[in-house]
């Protein structure tokens, strides 16, 4: 506890230095907006809003600058059948080669950078690896099919007519 007097000089600061900080932090809330609205249109989804995570009913809550993603919620429109739509499946390869979701958080470093390019290509970048794998995922799926038919065509010619007809009975 501090009993010594202070000084309307050091009001006068805290009131010039909390107007900078509100001013501040307008700019950088209005970049995020731009940056979570951005990723929405790119992925052809209706943001409803969003807000930090610490918000009251009705808030924005408080920015945190956080390293390396920024957290909040992000809330969609609600869709024909009267729920909301689900953000768990827009993703990126981001500019690192890596996996991105956007599921509560964006990078910090789109508030320094120019990302449009980024999130477009990766997006797309995203789609060619999914469709890759699912092709993979269904030639893999073919050739246990495959191996499966020709295990049990080589179990056939091993048993007697009456060992099959008892498997048979017994399936």
């Amino acid at each position: 506890m501090n009993s010594n007097p202070i000084t309307q000089g050091l009001i006068t600061d805290w009131e010039i230095t909390t107007k900078k900080a509100s001013a501040y932090e307008a700019v950088i809330i209005a970049r995020l907006d731009y940056i979570i609205r951005t990723v929405f249109k790119t992925f052809e989804r209706k943001l409803e809003t969003w807000y930090f995570s610490d918000a009251g009913e009705g808030g924005m809550g408080n920015f945190t600058y956080d390293v390396p993603e920024i957290y909040m919620v992000m809330e969609t429109a609600r869709n024909r059948q009267g729920g909301y739509d689900n953000n768990e499946d827009m993703f990126i390869i981001d500019k690192d080669g890596g996996e991105y979701g956007f599921d509560g958080s964006v990078p910090t470093r789109w508030l320094f950078e120019d990302f449009e390019k980024e999130l477009v290509d990766g997006k797309k970048k995203f789609e060619e690896k999914e469709i890759e794998r699912k092709l993979k995922q269904k030639e893999l799926s073919t050739a246990k099919k495959q191996e499966d038919k020709a295990l049990i065509e080589a179990a056939k010619k091993k048993l007697s007519k009456k060992e099959l007809a008892a498997i048979r009975r017994s399936l």
